[in-house]
């Protein structure tokens, strides 16, 4: 939705370059929008309450500490913007020359897009009539990453020319155009861009770096020089053919990662075989934390009770975190009916509600409430916030950012960290826990009851599973291991028999002809069966 994510904002960059042998112009809005640029609100609409601060054409503001210019086409009433932002004149030299911009269309759901045009007679909207744009993103919007553009500008050889950049989208949301550059172009220039991990949990982890071609020939080959926590790798890359503004991701192999912090950098180098003219932008250091699915936590409750998760969930018992905050009017509607299923299965069960409001930071704030809560209560903490983000953001399972939020934990007594997570649920209906949370009671209490007198040191990881999972396992002796995967109708959707040895063993299995759902994995050896379940999740 569009109100999820008000509080991100989007960048349009330009400043006049030092270096200009090869930069001719740039601009990156650290002083707000320059007043070389003209600016023109054409549709002169009102801009929607949840955006009021971007009202007319593009605005400065900022996106995590980067200065940056916003256009919005969230109009009241609705309809279609019209803004206009046009750099000042720029002489274009020693060709070829290139313009280069970012966009971003920051909901994806209501992608605004961008048209450019280029003038070579004023700064004025009219000096633009009659001229089709040289690029236009207006009727499919912008990606919703930061996504590098780039416009050939060698017919304008000698020429003085104005570049505008209109918003013309219809009803969606905002719209960013950052670090805008025209820029004479070295033969063989490229730029690492990003490094993005596959994910954060622990597992065979990939990164995806993404390399662009900054210069005027085709790339075909390049190296990339990269480490991760001082080892060092190679990766030759060939059979490529990028052209001018055109990118290619590289996936590189982390390997199996456990929990932990790993510092990762890369250079690319040796481009078609010769040496970049232009280093600076071809390193990139990233820092990838890996965590497990389930982290423990210790936190002292509103009357001053110390609770561990991993206590809880070695147990036996299946917990429940409650992320709210004092403000929150659905939260306080959840309590009571949270509150019932938490004592009629005391036994089974508990439940630890942990705000998320920095402002409920004293046992008072949370005490008063008046909810009738009768559960542990956790006053705000930095370490209670970081739960909130693990489950929300890293495990991927509120990316609205919205309270209340509930996730419910089935305990693997032989691994805790990777206990099931069983439900997670954003937002409060009237008899949910009932219909939702009760029968994973049941079921987890079954699933428990079978491990109890199970192959011990018996694992699953990662759960949830996108393709390959591994079933670590320790043995006594020798022995004829069968894997059995069924579905929650009891079905048996695969099987598999496995020699294994005395000791530790581990056994991979994949998931990619199964659908997305909850299984259960059986495992018979020496006798014994140990059940555990899994999520599938592609």
């Amino acid at each position: 939705m569009k109100y999820s994510i008000l509080n991100l904002f989007l960048c349009l960059c330009l400043t006049l370059s030092s270096n200009a042998q090869d930069i001719l112009f740039e601009e990156n809005f650290e002083d707000g929008i320059p007043a070389t640029f003209n600016l023109f609100d054409v549709d002169g609409a009102n801009a929607n309450a949840n955006v009021s601060q971007y009202q007319g054409s593009f605005v400065a503001g900022t996106l995590g500490g980067q200065a940056c210019a916003i256009s919005t086409s969230w109009l009241e009433p609705v309809g279609i913007t019209d803004d206009w932002m046009i750099t000042p004149s720029v002489t274009i030299e020693n060709t070829p020359v290139y313009l280069t911009f970012s966009a971003l269309a920051i909901d994806g759901n209501f992608p605004d897009g961008v048209e450019v045009y280029i003038s070579t007679t004023g700064q004025d909207i009219s000096d633009f009539e009659g001229i089709d744009p040289v690029y236009s993103t207006t009727t499919a919007g912008e990606a919703s990453e930061w996504t590098t553009r780039s416009i050939d500008l060698s017919d304008y050889d000698g020429q003085s020319v104005y570049v505008a950049f209109r918003n013309n989208s219809n009803d969606d949301y905002l719209l960013g155009i950052d670090n805008i550059k025209f820029k004479s172009l070295a033969a063989n220039d490229v730029q690492l861009s990003s490094a993005t991990i596959d994910s954060p949990l622990e597992g065979n982890r990939t990164v995806d770096v993404q390399v662009t071609n900054g210069g005027s020939n085709a790339i075909t080959s390049f190296s990339i020089d990269w480490s991760l926590s001082g080892d060092d790798y190679n990766e030759i890359v060939n059979g490529i053919n990028l052209s001018t503004g055109q990118s290619t991701t590289v996936q590189l192999e982390l390997g199996d990662l456990t929990e932990g912090t790993y510092a990762f950098s890369a250079e690319v180098n040796n481009v078609n075989n010769e040496t970049d003219p232009e280093m600076s932008d071809n390193t990139i250091d990233e820092t990838f934390n890996i965590v497990v699915p389930v982290p423990d936590f210790n936190l002292t409750d509103s009357y001053g009770n110390d609770w561990r998760l991993y206590d809880e969930l070695s147990s036996g018992k299946m917990v429940v975190l409650d992320f709210f905050a004092s403000w929150c009017g659905p939260c306080a509607s959840s309590t009571p009916e949270l509150n019932t299923m938490y004592v009629e299965n005391e036994e089974q069960l508990n439940v630890f509600g942990i705000t998320i409001e920095a402002g409920d930071n004293t046992a008072a704030s949370v005490n008063n409430l008046g909810w009738g809560g009768t559960y542990p209560k956790f006053s705000y903490t930095n370490d209670g916030r970081d739960q909130y983000i693990h489950y929300a953001t890293t495990m991927g399972l509120n990316v609205q950012g919205s309270i209340p939020f509930f996730v419910m934990i089935c305990p693997n007594t032989s691994n805790l960290a990777y206990s099931d997570i069983v439900v997670s649920e954003v937002g409060f209906l009237s008899g949910m826990f009932n219909n939702t949370f009760v029968p994973e009671i049941n079921q987890c209490s079954a699933v428990s009851s079978i491990e109890e007198d199970a192959i011990s040191n018996y694992t699953i990881y990662p759960n949830p599973i996108v393709s390959t999972g591994k079933i670590e396992l320790t043995l006594s002796n020798s022995s004829l291991a069968e894997i059995n995967i069924v579905d929650i109708l009891g079905k048996t959707v695969q099987s598999s028999t496995h020699s294994l040895n005395s000791g530790n063993n581990v056994v991979e299995f994949d998931v990619n002809n199964l659908s997305n759902g909850v299984y259960f994995v059986k495992v018979n050896a020496e006798g014994k069966t140990s059940t555990q379940k899994i999520t599938v999740t592609k």
